[in-house]
C-alpha cells in the first residue's frame, strides 16, 4: 500500500497525468462515481453529523474526506461515509486547526467493492496507534 500511495502522490505533485490519473481541481464541484450509486468527493459540510447532512442534501450515497473524521450514516440504500484521513496532524499544514478540532480527526481509509450490478459495498478501515486491521490481518506503518 505504501508504495502505491507514494507513487500516487509523486504523480499528482508532478502533474504527470500520463500515469493514468485524472486530475480534478475544483474540489467544490468535482466528484467521481463508483458503480451506479456511490459518489466520491471532497465533501462540503463539517457539522457534527456531516454524513447525514451530505445525504440529506445530495439524496445519494457519498464518500468524502472533508472533515478528516470517520463517520457513517445510512438510511435505507443511501449512505454517507466520512472517510477519515491519512495524515500527520501535527504537520505545519494543519496549523489552522485548533487542538479541539484535531482531537476529532482520525486516520482511516475505505475499501470499496463494486459488484456486477453496480452496487457498492464499503468497509471503513480505522487506524489506531499506527496500525489497522484489514482482512483479519494487522498492518503496521
Amino acid at each position: 500500500c505504501v508504495l502505491v500511495l507514494e507513487d500516487c502522490e509523486k504523480s499528482l505533485m508532478s502533474r504527470d497525468i500520463n500515469k493514468g490519473f485524472d486530475i480534478y481541481e475544483n474540489w467544490k464541484e468535482d466528484f467521481v462515481t463508483l458503480g451506479h450509486h456511490l459518489q466520491v468527493a471532497h465533501g462540503e459540510f463539517f457539522n457534527v453529523h456531516s454524513a447525514k447532512k451530505h445525504i440529506d442534501t445530495y439524496r445519494r450515497s457519498i464518500l468524502y474526506y472533508h472533515t478528516h473524521r470517520v463517520q457513517q450514516y445510512i438510511e435505507g440504500a443511501v449512505g454517507g461515509y466520512n472517510g477519515g484521513s491519512m495524515a500527520d496532524f501535527s504537520a505545519p499544514v494543519f496549523g489552522y486547526a485548533s487542538r479541539a478540532m484535531k482531537n476529532s480527526w482520525l486516520n482511516g481509509f475505505n475499501a470499496v467493492h463494486v459488484d456486477e450490478q453496480g452496487f457498492y459495498h464499503i468497509q471503513q478501515i480505522v487506524c489506531y496507534n499506527n496500525s489497522f486491521v484489514f482482512g483479519n490481518k494487522i498492518y503496521k506503518y
